[in-house]
């Protein structure tokens, strides 16, 4: 892994093919915890839909004037097992995501500090290395605790319902299959129009805290 790489420009910065791949060679480390939290958080979300059903049979029953104990204690059973699924998977999911963005913070830093003792800071001026250091490595650890078991659980979670609507109404299910490309379709629009600011933010950041830094050790600017 190159330390050129992210002290050259913000990762943010780029969309083509070149920046993807080197950023899937930074997550490398944390991918199967990294895949294992979006697995959790996924069977996390089918344990809150299960629930949801549990409580609409209930209601059901409530309105048809058919409740009871023995009519309904398989729903309130699953209800609850679906609370205590929900709970512990989502625990295990955000402990994973934390590990993998702690690997990955981690992995990071140390090939930043080998390259510096390595070259002896021969290639690298003083602020980007010091703004990657301490900026762009938590960055790229953020990215990869909460976007990336996000992606696979946005992936997987659609599959997921479409398979438990389906056997009880068919005609939910097409209205679901017929909305769900509406939700990308309008974080595309939302993105194509941030992705712009959010470049100049991290290029105008990047720049003052090298700036200020170089002011601090009474360098010239």
């Amino acid at each position: 892994m190159r330390a050129e790489g992210l002290t050259a420009s913000p990762l943010i910065g780029h969309s083509d093919a070149g920046a993807r791949r080197r950023l899937a060679e930074l997550l490398a480390p944390a991918r199967r915890p990294l895949r294992a939290a979006g697995v959790a958080a996924t069977a996390a979300t089918a344990a809150t839909a299960a629930g949801f059903l549990a409580v609409a049979a209930v209601a059901q029953d409530v309105l048809d004037g058919h409740v009871g104990w023995g009519r309904d204690q398989g729903w309130l059973a699953l209800l609850a097992g679906a609370a205590v699924a929900r709970a512990a998977l989502g625990h295990a999911a955000a402990c994973l995501a934390v590990d993998g963005g702690c690997a990955v913070e981690g992995r990071l830093r140390a090939a930043l500090v080998d390259r510096v003792v390595r070259d002896r800071g021969a290639t690298l001026r003083s602020a980007p290395l010091a703004t990657a250091v301490l900026d762009e490595v938590d960055r790229i650890g953020r990215y990869a605790e909460l976007y990336e078991p996000a992606r696979l659980t946005a992936t997987l979670v659609p599959p997921v319902l479409l398979v438990a609507v389906f056997p009880f109404s068919w005609v939910v299910g097409v209205l679901l299959v017929l909305c769900a490309p509406l939700a990308p379709v309008n974080l595309s629009i939302v993105g194509m129009g941030t992705v712009a600011v959010a470049r100049r933010h991290a290029e105008e950041l990047r720049h003052l805290s090298g700036y200020f830094l170089d002011r601090l050790r009474g360098l010239a600017t």
